[in-house]
């Protein structure tokens, strides 16, 4: 068999495997904006460096002041609307709203800052 045929029948992935390794240096508690170095080793030297920036990330609210006052407003209509739909079916005969007031607004958070599933 010719050298030339051996290679040709050579999956290029065998070559690498076991000998490529690739180093993030943080890749938790990331937030829109930070920067992510990756080092690409191979077999023990370092081949490629790169920093990225993270984008795209979903964000969690950590105060009221996040939300736009156009959202507050939406919010408050859709709490007006499901309040009065659901009046206007549970109520009585001759029972009615006759005022809905606003009284305020606050957000639950989580207890330590990170998980989302630890709400208080």
């Amino acid at each position: 068999m010719e050298y030339g045929s051996m290679l040709k029948m050579m999956d290029p992935m065998d070559f690498l495997e076991g000998s490529v390794a690739i180093d993030v240096d943080q890749n938790y508690d990331l937030s829109n904006g930070d920067t992510i170095s990756y080092t690409w080793i191979i077999n023990d030297d370092v081949a490629k460096y790169l920093n990225c920036k993270v984008n795209g990330l979903s964000y969690y609210l950590s105060k009221t002041s996040e939300i736009s006052e156009e959202a507050w407003t939406q919010m408050k209509q859709q709490a007006s609307d499901v309040y009065q739909a659901k009046a206007a079916k549970k109520w009585g005969d001759g029972e009615e709203l006759q005022n809905l007031s606003y009284l305020g607004r606050y957000l639950l958070t989580s207890k330590d800052g990170n998980s989302k599933d630890n709400v208080c």
